[in-house]
């Protein structure tokens, strides 16, 4: 493995560019970290604000196939809050803690296409500028996916995703790799 002049971790075809961006409080959603990989020719970038075990051959293959300029990897909405059912009378009648709603979100993983270079505004989000312009283009993808996911944006979030990876290795480590 060898760094490029371009700062990029290469080896074999295949390059990873880790980044930090200057964090400003004033601008709370700011993603102040993230990943762009290079792979079959293809980029690969993250949100440094999400965990996933996303797989990404299958995801590339997808983005290929429908020739789309970006491709964006879709999970399951699940709410962060239970939601209460009523019945006409206003009785509780149901908890669902923390469902999954019928919706998709954007899992802040994209395949880009070299050409989508032009599309790139100089400064400012592609989230609210590019994304929405190729989408009146019909040129964004969609790949929708129910491998893990979480955003990791507050200390308990993190307290959450380290306690589950421990639950998930222990399950691991006592039933093998075949476990749920």
């Amino acid at each position: 493995m060898k760094v490029t002049d371009k700062g990029y971790l290469d080896t074999q075809g295949f390059s990873v560019f880790l980044y930090d961006s200057t964090y400003h409080p004033i601008f709370v959603d700011q993603k102040n970290t993230a990943m762009e990989m290079i792979l079959h020719g293809q980029r690969i970038a993250t949100n440094g604000d999400v965990i996933t075990n996303l797989r990404l051959a299958p995801l590339i293959e997808a983005h290929l196939a429908r020739k789309m300029l970006a491709t964006v990897f879709l999970t399951p909405f699940v709410s962060p809050y239970g939601i209460v059912e009523t019945d006409g009378d206003d009785r509780v009648t149901h908890f669902r803690e923390k469902p999954e709603l019928p919706y998709w979100i954007n899992g802040g993983v994209y395949v880009l296409s070299p050409a989508i270079r032009s599309h790139l505004p100089e400064r400012g989000d592609h989230e609210t500028t590019t994304f929405p312009e190729l989408a009146r283009m019909g040129r964004l993808g969609a790949y929708k996916s129910q491998a893990y996911w979480r955003g990791v944006d507050t200390i308990k979030d993190v307290n959450e995703v380290a306690s589950e990876m421990h639950r998930r290795l222990m399950t691991l480590f006592r039933e093998g790799p075949d476990a749920r």
